[in-house]
């Protein structure tokens, strides 16, 4: 199975190296890094030795390709071999196969390393995401979502967390259990923080 392999511009915010400083919203993208992210036709085996690659760009072109695929989703095998990136040490590479894989393609296998990322993520940026994510996961898989529910009360009363990250779990929380509309979820995702935090609400969803 072949498939293509694009990437586009202005679709992510790096945060380091001089390649992705090309790619931010707003700046076009310069010959080399057309060179380097255009349209490619390559096997899935290929893509997976991208992903499988020791070079932190090399990774993040591949996903952001992944990330932006449209129609058919991709072989379980390809993104089976993404969510091992969870726990890759570059934070944008884990911050990007959480995007790739389970928000944009939501793939419920990938819930149980999302959880353990939950767990141990140290990195703002990489949390928000995993957040966002398991969301998902529990309202894509209802038989996932008291395991998810769980997974982001943990977050929402972990004194260790920022308010950010403990505000967004139960924003994210009551979305999932379709408790907030399209709308209030987009408005309240933009600053989660001042939103009243309720812990007693987990406890009583968990009963339900």
């Amino acid at each position: 199975m072949r498939a293509s392999l694009s990437f586009a511009c202005g679709s992510w915010r790096g945060r380091g190296s001089s390649l992705r400083s090309l790619t931010r919203p707003g700046f076009g993208c310069s010959a080399p890094v057309l060179m380097l992210f255009g349209r490619w036709s390559v096997t899935d085996q290929e893509w997976v030795r991208m992903l499988e690659s020791g070079d932190s760009d090399v990774i993040l072109s591949a996903l952001f390709s992944l990330g932006g695929r449209t129609g058919d989703a991709p072989a379980g095998e390809l993104l089976e071999k993404a969510s091992t990136l969870f726990a890759h040490p570059d934070p944008d590479v884990r911050r990007q196969a959480v995007f790739s894989v389970a928000i944009h393609w939501g793939y419920v296998p990938a819930l149980r390393g999302l959880l353990g990322l939950l767990a141990t993520e140290q990195d703002e940026e990489v949390l928000d995401a995993a957040v966002s994510a398991v969301a998902r996961m529990g309202r894509e898989s209802p038989e996932s979502r008291a395991e998810a529910l769980s997974a982001l009360r943990r977050v929402a009363s972990d004194e260790k967390r920022s308010r950010r990250a403990s505000h967004q779990a139960y924003v994210e929380a009551r979305w999932m259990c379709g408790e907030s509309s399209p709308a209030e979820h987009a408005k309240e995702g933009l600053a989660p923080e001042r939103v009243p935090l309720n812990l007693a609400w987990f406890d009583q969803a968990l009963r339900r």
